[in-house]
């Protein structure tokens, strides 16, 4: 198994403000390294840069920048190491007041709602036209074999951890 799980809670306060809780869920290929770290650093990677603002984001564009920037962290680290290993990531970073969720991959994360599923994420994959502009604009290349993938093998086209050129947000 290639998986790996994070539960934090309280992983991170700030000043009087009440404490958050983190969860993540990492989905590994090629090897269980990534995942492992992942699990291991990107809610302290997190909490770190939550520390550093002196306060917990509160719009939307600060939200996406804190997680972007964690995970970019995480990715940097792994960036020597790592070359062919990787991890998808779905991580959700829960307050009193909000739900924050960010991910990474074809890893994704819903809410239920009684008898409904609300994706709360969506899916980083080949099969999205913006998504396959975005790789083949960076240089990579696109094949379909009845499946969308990246270079002919993977489906998902973003993850921590593989060094390919068209994996990161640019």
């Amino acid at each position: 198994m290639e998986d790996a799980v994070t539960v934090a809670p309280g992983f991170a306060s700030v000043g009087t403000a009440p404490p958050y809780d983190f969860f993540g869920v990492y989905d590994g290929h090629c090897g269980v390294s990534v995942a492992w770290a992942c699990r291991d650093r990107l809610h302290v990677v997190l909490a770190e840069k939550v520390a550093a603002l002196g306060e917990w984001p509160t719009a939307e564009e600060q939200w996406r920048e804190v997680m972007a920037t964690s995970f970019s962290r995480v990715d940097g680290e792994l960036a020597s190491k790592e070359r062919e290993v990787g991890s998808t990531a779905s991580v959700a970073v829960v307050g009193p007041e909000r739900i924050v969720v960010a991910n990474c991959g074809d890893s994704r994360a819903v809410l239920s709602r009684g008898d409904m599923a609300v994706p709360l994420s969506s899916d980083h994959k080949a099969d999205r036209p913006d998504e396959r502009k975005r790789v083949e604009a960076a240089g990579g290349v696109v094949i379909n074999w009845d499946v969308y993938r990246v270079s002919g093998v993977l489906a998902t086209s973003r993850s921590i951890g593989t060094t390919s050129p068209w994996t990161p947000d640019s």
